[in-house]
């Protein structure tokens, strides 16, 4: 399968979203992980659930000296988050290694060809038709699995509009 190699991920889904290909929506995370941190060198493989390679990220110290978290979901699938985006995203439960998500609402764009690219932190991501990228920032792009969304999202009632969207518009329109 050839992937469409993209370099600035932010210029691609704005394009596409600007030419009416391409449709962003809103959806809340609520998901339950196990996590631990990563031990210096690591390698974490990622695999869907229907065993399609996706990712490789070797475990880092973080830009604030802290290491890298490994989660894996309920699915089985393995991550590896650095510790700022790993702090804003999920909460301790009372259970020792479970974590639940800030339920934080993310921008949510589904992809409708096979897609090549790699995240802001270096993570190299190949996604089949009918996977979903997520934005969760300005800049911060990631892979959602088709059964990830479905098992831990929910559309949100949001109206996507690109007039007010700072994540992939510098200027508003």
């Amino acid at each position: 399968m050839e992937y469409v190699e993209i370099t600035s991920v932010k210029e691609y889904l704005k394009e596409g979203v600007l030419n009416n290909v391409l449709h962003p929506f809103y959806a809340t995370k609520n998901e339950r992980v196990r996590a631990r941190r990563g031990k210096i060198g690591e390698i974490i493989a990622s695999f869907s659930r229907e065993g399609n390679y996706s990712t490789t990220k070797t475990v880092l110290p973080g830009p604030n000296g802290q290491m890298d978290w490994v989660i894996t979901n309920d699915l089985g699938q393995d991550t590896v988050l650095d510790d700022e985006t790993f702090s804003a995203d999920y909460t301790s439960t009372d259970v020792d290694g479970e974590y639940i998500s800030k339920r934080k609402t993310k921008l949510i764009i589904k992809m409708d060809e096979p897609v090549a690219f790699k995240s802001m932190y270096g993570k190299s991501y190949k996604m089949l038709p009918g996977y979903y990228i997520v934005a969760s920032s300005n800049g911060d792009f990631n892979e959602l699995t088709p059964e990830d969304f479905t098992v831990n999202y929910a559309i949100s009632d949001a109206v996507y509009n690109p007039k007010s969207d700072p994540i992939l518009f510098d200027e508003l329109l």
